[in-house]
């Protein structure tokens, strides 16, 4: 039970009025209404982020440097030499 207050004193700067600072109660929510609303927010937006790279890959434009047609070529030309011996 005291990891928590750790970690909270931990992460606060030291100050007296932090030491004098009521504790909370023991029926009160540990994630405020401030945080759901983040918590939500956020799994929103990632949900919508994923949701068009899934579902619109097709018209996200690939890398101009055609790396995988220079890998295939080296490859062919590598399977090409091995073939002749």
């Amino acid at each position: 039970m005291d990891a928590l207050a750790s970690l909270a004193l931990a992460t606060e700067s030291p100050t007296r009025d932090l030491l004098l600072r009521k504790p909370h109660k023991r029926d009160d929510y540990i994630v405020s209404k401030k945080m759901f609303k983040h918590i939500i927010g956020q799994s929103i937006y990632q949900l919508l982020v994923l949701t068009i790279l899934t579902f619109a890959e097709h018209s996200i434009p690939e890398s101009s440097d055609d790396q995988d047609k220079v890998i295939a070529d080296r490859l062919k030309s590598t399977n090409e030499s091995t073939s002749r011996l």
